[in-house]
């Protein structure tokens, strides 16, 4: 089952245009090796990252995740 999380921003989000961002296949991942880390990996942490400033309402956006 996937679930959706849509968050539209408040006004702290400055941007006009109607582009958001867009997470599929989210996996929550807030710890890297800097030394070793996998292409997979470094996309999981950022992917983290957007869905927080997304939650904050600092950017606009949508997160599913499985």
């Amino acid at each position: 089952m996937v679930t959706t999380y849509t968050y539209t921003g408040n006004v702290k989000d400055l941007r006009t245009a109607q582009d958001a961002f867009t997470i599929t296949n989210y996996t929550n991942d807030v710890a890297m090796d800097c030394n070793a880390a996998s292409d997979a990996e470094i996309c999981d942490v950022l992917a983290t990252l957007i869905k927080l400033l997304i939650e904050q309402g600092i950017i606009k956006g949508s997160v599913a995740t499985a």
